[in-house]
């Protein structure tokens, strides 16, 4: 979810939209795409912030009338709703209607008792988890502690590391990429396929104090220049926003080592967040890391 003010963050786009070119420079380039071997297996990835929805049947519902979500191989999660400390999170509820494989974390807010996560949910199993805590912003209002998950997902084409990421709001770029770097650092040592995804948060302001607007300025150009010195590239460059409020791009999928040939971005009802979905095949000609131990515990029985 987007922790801006409505008040101020509107009042300020208004006159920073005035000339609709100014926003219109953000992302331009796209990647361009490949006409992929068909007799390799491909995977297809979501990323959706669940907005702390609590009803899973009504998100199954949601996902099955857009079949591209609910077919995902792997699915990253964030702000997923726990509604008790002794109950599953929504993830696992979904995971085990779906007989996929769930990883999760929560994470609660500095000022209030509310809690939600991370989730990955795969078709495959999942291992190697890993929780990986961010900087810490205070934010004012909606402070929280942030994280990243991360999971090797056991495909058939072979392993694929997995980084699921939720950032900050009202922060700066040089406030964003502090809080993304160590996922970024850790991803470009592993050997092999691997994918970073989630609520990057990114908009088109420059913030005073974690509260105002005071400018404009493109965030996923740093995101984006700080993944390419890595070797990861984006085909979201350019796609259009992943949220109606502002048409901000908040949702981003990074990759190094695979191929990806399709995007498609899809409102979702129950969230003020588009599902991203990318289609992706990993280079079969890649030596990969052994990564096959400690797999995680499905939400079904196998």
């Amino acid at each position: 979810m987007c922790h801006f003010n409505p008040a101020l963050t509107v009042a300020v786009a208004i006159g920073l939209m005035v000339s609709s070119s100014v926003l219109a420079q953000g992302d331009t380039h796209r990647a361009s795409g490949f006409v992929p071997d068909v007799a390799r297996q491909t995977l297809s990835v979501t990323t959706l912030n669940m907005a702390k929805e609590k009803n899973a049947e009504a998100i199954l519902k949601e996902w099955r009338a857009h079949p591209d979500i609910s077919n995902s191989d792997i699915i990253l999660l964030q702000e997923v709703a726990h509604i008790a400390a002794d109950q599953p999170n929504i993830a696992a509820t979904l995971a085990r209607e779906m007989s996929y494989y769930v990883v999760s974390t929560s994470t609660a807010s500095v000022s209030s008792r509310d809690t939600d996560g991370l989730a990955i949910i795969s078709r495959y199993p999942l291992t190697e988890f890993e929780q990986m805590q961010l900087e810490h912003n205070d934010m004012l209002f909606h402070t929280r502690n942030r994280f990243a998950i991360a999971a090797t997902v056991q495909t058939p084409s072979g392993p694929i590391r997995v980084y699921d990421v939720h950032l900050d709001s009202r922060i700066n770029a040089r406030a964003r990429l502090k809080q993304i770097a160590p996922v970024i650092a850790e991803a470009a040592q592993w050997d092999g396929p691997r994918l970073i995804g989630g609520d990057f948060n990114t908009n088109y302001f420059r913030w005073a104090g974690n509260v105002v607007p005071i400018g404009v300025s493109f965030q996923s150009r740093a995101i984006q220049q700080a993944m390419s010195e890595k070797g990861f590239t984006t085909v979201l460059a350019g796609s259009g926003p992943t949220s109606d409020f502002l048409r901000l791009h908040l949702d981003w999928f990074y990759t190094r080592d695979v191929q990806v040939f399709d995007t498609a971005i899809q409102p979702i009802k129950f969230s003020d967040h588009h599902a991203v979905r990318i289609t992706l095949a990993p280079d079969p000609a890649l030596s990969h890391r052994d990564t096959h131990r400690d797999i995680a515990s499905s939400a079904v029985d196998r």
